[in-house]
């Protein structure tokens, strides 16, 4: 009799397991609808545009647009991306795929908070195609991102294969989070001239020339072989940050006294550039400076990135 009391009780215990797999495991896993599910776009080369904007309480708070230019990303249509940062985004968009929907019992909760804050994502393709989804918080253990495909019923907690962290930070609304801080990309076969002036030192000097096939004049006298291997060392400037919101009311200050050094240069057939710097006091190896076009930005300069530029008149005599 006990035997066949044991007998029994395995029989049940085995039904149980059989019915908990097939009511509750399989249907959780077929519970990945493939239309709730893709987030993914395989062929981030077709993708010509992503449309982000970050939504709080029903209201848009920021929008930020990215579109590619052949083969480079504009900011807004007014800035160059910078290209590391684009490439973790469309890395993102090509591998983020659905790890387990949300709990039944945490849905709406959910569905609300996602309500309250959340990005929306619009990546649209070469042919038409537009992909649209919400970007909300990341989970608990910051191992998952909360994303809403359009059209949805259902949240999901999204990841990256390889990736351990949440993802919604990658889908910055920030303007200043993607702009390449771009001073000049300067061009050395077409420099006419390069103008830098100390204020109060002895070391100013101008170095210039009529045509690209013209020898290089310092000072209006015969330069040496040292100008052609400064001028070749030109090439696109990075600024090391935008420092403006740090300093709120720096710019206006520093616009009230003279700047250090005012670093001027033009191409042929183009408007010169000219940027005035500041030295700081606090950091030897960075300075602050402000460019001539309205509204400039304030920004910060590295010494070892922009220093070489900041040559004297006895260095290339």
């Amino acid at each position: 009799m006990k035997n066949r009391n044991t007998l029994i009780l395995l029989g049940i215990l085995l039904a149980l397991s059989l019915a908990y797999y097939f009511l509750i495991v399989r249907k959780s896993k077929s519970s990945f609808d493939p239309e709730e599910t893709a987030f993914a776009v395989k062929d981030t080369a077709s993708i010509v545009s992503i449309r982000m904007s970050y939504q709080v309480n029903g209201k848009q708070v920021r929008t930020l647009r990215l579109d590619r230019k052949d083969s480079s990303w504009t900011v807004n249509e007014k800035y160059p991306a910078l290209q590391p940062k684009m490439d973790v985004l469309l890395k993102t968009l090509k591998l983020v795929r659905a790890k387990e929907p949300v709990l039944t019992q945490a849905r709406q909760n959910m569905l609300e908070l996602m309500g309250r804050e959340h990005t929306e994502v619009e990546i649209v393709q070469a042919n038409g195609n537009i992909r649209a989804y919400r970007v909300g918080t990341n989970t608990q253990d910051n191992m998952g991102t909360f994303m809403l495909l359009k059209g949805a019923d259902d949240i999901y907690i999204t990841f990256v294969p390889g990736h351990k962290g949440y993802l919604n930070s990658r889908y910055s609304t920030i303007e200043e989070d993607w702009r390449e801080n771009l001073v000049f990309a300067a061009r050395p076969k077409d420099i006419a001239f390069v103008r830098v002036n100390y204020t109060g030192q002895d070391s100013s000097f101008v170095l210039e020339r009529s045509a690209n096939n013209q020898a290089w004049r310092l000072n209006g006298n015969s330069a040496s072989p040292a100008a052609e291997t400064y001028i070749s060392g030109f090439k696109k400037i990075i600024a090391e940050s935008l420092v403006e919101k740090y300093y709120p009311e720096l710019k206006t200050e520093l616009l009230q006294k003279k700047p250090d050094v005012i670093f001027e240069i033009q191409h042929f057939n183009e408007k010169p550039y000219r940027l005035k710097i500041w030295y700081r006091p606090d950091r030897k190896d960075l300075y602050f400076a402000l460019g001539d076009e309205p509204n400039a930005p304030l920004i910060s300069l590295q010494e070892f990135h922009f220093g070489p530029y900041l040559r004297t008149r006895a260095d290339l005599e």
